[in-house]
């Protein structure tokens, strides 16, 4: 079976949030760099400039395979587990 994510449908004007603040909103350590997101994404597909890309594991591969690509698209911030460091 080939599972693939769906195209992510996405709002035609954001207001960007910093790093910062998502880190603090869910009490997480805030980044020695702080970034302006504009979007979130676990998929390369989806991947656009100001994005925060998740890199989990999935059914094949892990997601941090791909931390160059998205890099290339333009995340500017990187979320992953101790697996993908």
């Amino acid at each position: 079976m080939n599972q693939q994510l769906p195209k992510t449908l996405r709002p035609e004007n954001t207001t960007p949030v910093l790093l910062s603040e998502l880190a603090n909103h869910f009490g997480f350590a805030a980044p020695s760099e702080d970034a302006s997101l504009t979007g979130i994404t676990m998929n390369t597909s989806d991947c656009q400039p100001g994005d925060l890309f998740i890199a989990m594991p999935g059914a094949k591969t892990h997601g941090a395979e791909y931390i160059p690509k998205a890099i290339s698209l333009g995340a500017v911030a990187i979320a992953t587990d101790t697996a993908g460091l």
